[in-house]
């Protein structure tokens, strides 16, 4: 667990919960910024209840786990609870959920279950609470205000005009202001992110030169969405089984833009399929499909009678569909199995991967016994968390650096910052007559005089 992303989710929640400002020492601004997600205010009061970073983890690993509610409501209205309960528990397994709960916390953790039960409640035919509920994402982050105008165009398929517009016009309109307005006026150097799709999408990092290059070129944007192997990877694993079925339902447009944004993007970790980016589509491919096997079940059925001259027989108070259903909730879930080795349910299993080295954690929990409480500390990666709920922390060797204290570990500092540039600011410290206070190979810890 690092301060990229923990610390800086920590402190943006601290500053919500103890100043009323997500302020981020890290990053050296405020949290909105970085990414537009006053969302987080609201697991401020559970830092009242106990201030340390593992409680964003445990409400990340709530918030992610209670998206299957409003999946298992929707497949069992329609096809009964051994059809609900398989496909929530496949849903829970997915590489999706599993890639969010690997990584300590990220803001994405709302849209699961805002993006569920939204798309429970149009099942249901209560629109306007779906609306409502899909709205609450331009909260969570800027480019969720897509997300939301795709709902619009959802609901435009299925005849809710009202709700269409106005879930466009909102979540185009959140996107701008996000984006153009509040993100620049926090941050000294504007939005940063949009240099990211500069690549994709004609070398501009200015965000309308983008949009334009978008509409002017989109065939040769639509290429950049498969023109990496680890791209096609992550496609694969979205489409392979549950996703292609997903695609027969107008629900599959509304995870269009999160999938495309992310293909645009220049840094390969969003191509990735074995991080939380992927979180937000679980509850769209699983319930789109869902809603698709529904459409295709009528028309075989309408087909069967008009073929046969009668309905499907029922079995002892069982539907055939239902039964359908759920032998495709096991086919799901075997499917989901596939490179198990490479998921993190296998690291936790059978790994070991998530105990640190004995000797590397005896090291940090000596050295880091001497930092005092209530201190300024300038911390390596890995070493900041353990600090984070006492002491004020910044990232050792970043531009935002400030304290008397260093406390660093030179093998693996992380973050951003390289070994070699972690040796090279010790030197410079230790220049300017910092003290080294105590030393285990790889952690330092200094102070200034």
């Amino acid at each position: 667990m690092g301060a990229c992303d923990l610390g800086i989710f920590y402190q943006a929640v601290q500053g919500w919960a103890f100043h009323g400002w997500p302020y981020v020492a890290i990053k050296g601004y405020a949290q909105l910024g970085d990414h537009f997600s006053p969302m987080l205010a609201l697991l401020a009061p559970l830092l009242w209840i106990y201030d340390s970073p593992l409680t964003l983890m445990l409400a990340q690993v709530l918030l992610v786990c209670l998206s299957a509610v409003p999946v298992y409501l929707a497949v069992q209205r329609r096809y009964g609870t051994l059809a609900a309960s398989l496909l929530s528990a496949t849903y829970l397994l997915s590489f999706g959920i599993q890639g969010a709960l690997a990584f300590p916390v990220h803001e994405v953790m709302f849209a699961a279950p805002l993006v569920a039960w939204a798309l429970e409640r149009s099942f249901a035919g209560r629109w306007t609470f779906a609306a409502w509920v899909i709205s609450a994402t331009v909260l969570v982050k800027e480019d969720m205000g897509l997300t939301v105008a795709a709902f619009g165009v959802y609901a435009l398929v299925h005849g809710k005009w009202r709700h269409a517009a106005a879930l466009v016009a909102l979540g185009l309109s959140a996107l701008v202001i996000s984006v153009a307005v509040i993100i620049p006026a926090m941050n000294p150097n504007g939005f940063t992110y949009s240099s990211d799709y500069a690549a994709a999408l004609g070398g501009s990092s200015d965000a309308g030169s983008q949009v334009a290059y978008l509409f002017a070129h989109p065939g040769t944007v639509f290429n950049t969405l498969f023109d990496n192997p680890i791209k096609l990877l992550d496609w694969h694993h979205l489409l392979i089984p549950v996703g292609i079925v997903a695609l027969g339902s107008p629900v599959a447009l509304v995870g269009l833009p999160t999938i495309v944004i992310r293909m645009l993007s220049s840094r390969d970790t969003e191509w990735s399929w074995l991080l939380y980016y992927d979180l937000p589509l679980m509850p769209i491919i699983y319930l789109g499909a869902v809603d698709a096997y529904g459409r295709w079940s009528r028309i075989a059925m309408s087909l069967w009678q008009f073929l046969v001259g009668k309905r499907l027989p029922r079995t002892r108070g069982l539907r055939l569909d239902a039964c359908v259903a759920a032998l495709l909730c096991g086919v799901a879930f075997f499917a989901s199995l596939r490179g198990a080795r490479s998921l993190p349910l296998y690291d936790w299993f059978f790994k070991g991967s998530y105990h640190s080295k004995p000797a590397w954690l005896v090291a940090v929990r000596q050295v880091g016994g001497d930092v005092p409480p209530d201190v300024a500390v300038q911390a390596t990666n890995w070493l900041a968390i353990p600090l984070s709920a006492r002491d004020g922390v910044t990232i050792f060797g970043s531009a935002y650096a400030v304290g008397d204290w260093a406390f660093v570990d030179t093998a693996d500092p992380g973050c951003g910052v390289t070994s070699e540039t972690a040796d090279a600011e010790i030197a410079r410290l230790t220049g300017e007559g910092w003290v080294t206070v105590r030393r285990d190979p790889p952690i330092v810890l200094l102070r200034r005089p």
